[in-house]
């Protein structure tokens, strides 16, 4: 009993060519789409945020800044440890320390620890 490739071939060009007539012709399918994939994006970031030890308040906007910070460190040294090491421990370590050094934040230190802290959450 063997497989016919070059039927499964023309089935799976039908379906895509259909799949791509549907979606010209229903621009509902192209949001729910796009809806689809920001929703997922947004339960990756939540993920991240637990991931990394974070057990306090979900912040979007806060957790996206912090995560920059140690973004734009990795791209001042470009060394794989420091993005790994900065975002540790929910970025309440002596990496991201460094990196608000590195990078020149001290003037927003007391700001970017402030959401470190409401991020990070209380621990017993």
């Amino acid at each position: 009993m063997g497989i016919n490739i070059g039927r499964s071939l023309t089935a799976c060009t039908e379906a895509i060519e259909e799949f791509a007539r549907a979606v010209k012709m229903n621009p509902t399918i192209i949001l729910t789409v796009l809806l689809f994939a920001a929703s997922a994006s947004a339960q990756d970031s939540k993920r991240s945020f637990s991931d990394l030890g974070c057990m306090g308040v979900y912040d979007k906007a806060k957790f996206a800044r912090l995560d920059r910070v140690c973004e734009e460190c990795y791209h001042l040294f470009r060394e794989s440890d420091v993005l790994t090491s900065c975002r540790s421990n929910c970025f309440k370590n002596e990496y991201f320390a460094g990196c608000v050094d590195a990078l020149l934040l001290r003037k927003d230190q007391q700001r970017l620890d402030t959401m470190v802290d409401l991020l990070y959450g209380k621990r017993r």
